[in-house]
């Protein structure tokens, strides 16, 4: 294929011969072709799984040879897919349309699609020196919804100067495709193409790659004048149109071309109350006597016109995240000058609109947009929203270049604009917000204030058993691939093309926010209620990342540690203007005991928390810990209380960065005078234990007892090889214990 400039793969195996001389050869033979797949031109997409022919041909350096040829193809995608396909050919002499003995092949096919239905064509073609004629006697193509067949044979002519078509005519219980008259690049014209109430959804089974679109169609399409003065008389209707299984009305049109003029004449009809239509012309000469020409002849007058279109149907095209989407469009534009650069002029208006926005919780009601556009200018005249009790208004203009978006002014205002509203958030803005620049470099300032807000984050380090998801774990359905699963989650987001404009924006954006707290923001859970306050400026340059430079406070509330109440007397969250946004966090908690006072005092940055626990009087960590937990020192503490004191350890090292704490412990339990830390103990079955080994392939484990029986226990592993080890164990109460270990691993 290389050699002639195409790309593809597979398999040709020919086995055959030639007899003869060169002026009447004679050829015979079989050939196989196997997994063939092309790529390139207009072969791309051509695949085939296997196919036979076999020929046996006279003449073959003749016009038109003699002989016969059978093809038997299995699995052809040509664009349609098809089964099976199953051709005999017999090149012999045929009567043609005038009676006379001429070469000609009589064909005849058989297919069979991807879901076993069963399609027929038998047909003559007939060559003359002056012409070629294909006579139908019969085709059967089978749809979804029926069986097409030919009413009656038809015959195909082409002459020299004229193409006639004879009486082909498809039936379908009461639809109807019929093309009778003649078109010829000399004299008068006469040729009718007649539909009737054809299902579109059919044709999908034919054409995999056919838009979502169903309905009935009827045309009637009439060409008559002459070639170099054609006169063009058109109508096309699709009743009960559904576009994306949306349903509407219907949709008509009337063409109509004569004395070097097109009009268009188009209604769209989406219910008995909304329709569009489409009205206008365009100077243009349209010929063929010399060959194919179109001139356009002067400036395109189009205008577009609706009372009101309803919007339920981007329902169907909105997803998940957006729902209830309902209002009217109304239209009043016109399209004049130039067909290279016509001038709009006109107005766009949206009203009562409403939508839901499924992440946020917010329903949106009354939304009204007003845009006026020239041929230089989009002008935003109004945008007004209501959700709740808030409200959004704004105005603004767009600029225009050779119909592309340039310059952007808009100025946005939001009164109490319930921002979220969802069970765990539930926030209320006001803003005054102005957007310059361009579309793809927008410059966002302004301000935003949070009026109210009551956040519901998940705190679950404040709950005494928690367990953190694992986000290194991906949950993979039966039957699938880390690689597919990937895929289907890729397939989710947004396409490459999506990514890469959202991405151009977003870098190339430019931001000077200034958010104000306002102290009616409160963050609740079941272990802590706290009100905040602050304000944060949030810069932006172009290229760059966000920086926020400010500070949120705690203006009081409380929050649970270790089931005790820390009242928050004071608190604040530092952001410096840094590239990575890591706050730095000053926040003193306390507690009060009739003989202390408990402070956690929580310091670093929010990527690296500290957690220090101080008294007065002073304590240690230990202590302060068992004063938490038991209401008195470490030191004072049961062996079951010990226990305790432990796994709250151990719990409060896993959740914070307080190493203090845990050394603070090891010290009180004497686990530090063994050099173990809170990383190496086990606790489980009332007993605290640590492991550590000392030698390769040696294990040393020591366990304590904390219930009443008090012992302790010293265990050693050795691995004697991969299959074979030694355990031996003692403990306080005087038993012994020694093992010896086979394994084998399959």
């Amino acid at each position: 294929l290389a050699l002639v400039e195409h790309q593809g793969s597979g398999q040709l195996t020919l086995s055959g011969e030639a007899t003869g001389n060169l002026a009447d050869l004679h050829v015979s033979g079989k050939l196989q072709a196997k997994a063939i797949v092309l790529e390139s031109l207009a072969l791309e997409g051509f695949a085939l799984k296997r196919a036979t022919v076999e020929y046996d041909l006279a003449g073959v350096d003749q016009e038109w040879p003699r002989g016969t040829l059978h093809a038997a193809l299995e699995d052809l995608d040509a664009g349609i897919v098809l089964q099976s396909v199953d051709v005999e050919a017999d090149f012999i002499d045929l009567l043609d349309l005038s009676q006379e003995q001429s070469p000609g092949v009589r064909l005849s096919v058989h297919a069979q699609d991807a879901a076993a239905r069963q399609h027929r064509l038998k047909a003559e073609v007939v060559q003359k020196p002056d012409q070629l004629s294909v006579v139908l006697d019969s085709l059967v193509v089978a749809l979804p919804d029926g069986i097409w067949t030919l009413a009656q044979p038809a015959a195909v002519v082409q002459q020299l100067h004229k193409i006639s078509v004879d009486a082909v005519r498809l039936e379908n219980g009461d639809q109807r495709i019929s093309l009778n008259g003649a078109v010829s690049t000399t004299g008068g014209q006469d040729f009718h193409v007649q539909i009737d109430r054809l299902a579109l959804a059919e044709l999908r089974s034919l054409l995999p790659d056919m838009p979502d679109i169903a309905g009935v169609l009827s045309t009637d399409l009439q060409l008559q004048g002459t070639a170099q003065a054609p006169i063009l008389n058109g109508n096309i209707n699709i009743a009960r149109l559904q576009i994306a299984e949306q349903p509407y009305k219907d949709l008509s049109t009337a063409v109509v071309y004569r004395d070097e003029r097109a009009t268009l004449d188009l209604t769209f009809q989406q219910d008995d109350q909304h329709t569009l239509q489409i009205q206008g012309g365009l100077p243009l000469s349209i010929r063929w006597n010399d060959g194919p020409a179109i001139e356009i002849l002067g400036d395109v007058d189009v205008r577009a016109y609706s009372t009101g279109l309803g919007l339920a149907f981007l329902n169907v095209l909105s997803g998940e995240e957006v729902k209830d989407i309902a209002g009217e469009l109304s239209v009043d534009m016109t399209l004049s000058g130039p067909v290279h650069q016509p001038v709009p002029q006109g107005t766009v208006q949206l009203r009562n609109g409403t939508l839901a926005i499924v992440p946020l919780g917010t329903t949106i009601s009354d939304i009204t947009v007003a845009l006026a556009t020239d041929a230089h200018t989009v002008r935003i005249e109004k945008i007004s929203a209501q959700s709740g009790k808030g409200r959004i208004l704004g105005q603004g203009k767009i600029g225009l270049k050779n119909y592309k978006p340039q310059g952007i002014d808009l100025s946005l205002t939001a009164d109490q604009w319930p921002a979220i509203h969802t069970r765990r958030y539930k926030v209320q803005i006001g803003a005054a917000l102005h957007v310059q620049g361009t579309l793809t470099a927008p410059h966002v300032s302004g301000e935003v204030d949070v009026l109210k807000a009551t956040l519901r984050p998940d705190l679950a380090f404040l709950n005494e058993k928690s367990v953190k998801p694992d986000e290194t774990i991906v949950v993979i359905p039966v039957g699938e691939t880390l690689s597919s699963a990937a895929a289907q989650e890729a397939q989710k987001g947004i396409t490459p093309e999506q990514a890469s404009s959202e991405e151009t924006a977003g870098q190339n954006a430019t931001l000077d926010l200034a958010v104000r707290i306002h102290p009616d923001t409160r963050i609740k859970h079941a272990n802590a209620s706290v009100e905040l306050t602050g304000q944060v400026q949030i810069t932006k340059a172009q290229g760059a990342a966000a920086l926020l430079i400010g500070a949120i406070e705690v203006v009081r509330g409380w929050a649970g540690f270790q089931g005790r109440r820390f009242a928050l007397n004071q608190g604040k969250i530092t952001f410096a203007g840094r590239k990575r946004i890591n706050p730095s966090l000053d926040i003193v908690a306390q507690y009060q005991t009739p003989d202390y006072l408990v402070e956690a005092l929580v310091e670093g940055t929010a990527e690296e928390p500290t957690l220090v626990l101080q008294s007065r009087p002073e304590l240690e960590q230990a202590d302060i810990l068992a004063v938490l937990l038991f209401g008195r020192p470490a030191s004072a503490l049961a062996q079951g209380e010990k226990l305790d004191l432990q796994e709250q350890a151990l719990a409060i090292t896993e959740g914070y960065a307080a190493e203090q704490i845990g050394k603070s412990v090891s010290q009180a339990l004497g686990l530090d005078r063994l050099g173990v830390g809170l990383q190496n103990i086990d606790i489980s079955s009332g007993g605290i234990g640590f492991g550590r080994y000392l030698t390769r392939g040696l294990h040393v484990s020591v366990a304590q007892d904390l219930t009443k029986k008090g012992e302790r226990k010293v265990s050693m592993e050795y691995q004697l090889s991969p299959n074979w080890q030694v355990d031996t164990s003692t403990s306080s109460g005087g038993a012994s214990e020694a093992h010896i270990l086979w394994q084998k691993r399959y």
